[in-house]
């Protein structure tokens, strides 16, 4: 595989962060894949997929994902 350089640098929705739920309690360490129907798709470090409804996630998360940009499904 190409090494990596310095120079390069992952969009910041491909950068793992660690997601809050509203209430504080949950934590997880994962990727932002989509936001589609109310639901963020996240990946976790151990690879697993999972789907949080918008409305379940902090304000600071709810913010991050609103600001991320639209992909329109090429298939649709």
């Amino acid at each position: 595989p190409k090494p990596m350089s310095t120079s390069e640098s992952k969009p910041v929705s491909a950068t793992l962060r660690t997601w809050t739920n509203h209430t504080g309690d949950f934590k997880v360490e994962a990727t932002f894949l989509s936001f589609l129907d109310g639901k963020v798709k996240l990946r976790r470090k151990d690879g697993k997929e999972i789907s949080v409804p918008l409305d379940r996630l902090s304000e600071d998360d709810q913010k991050f994902v609103k600001a991320q940009p639209i992909v329109e499904n090429p298939f649709e």
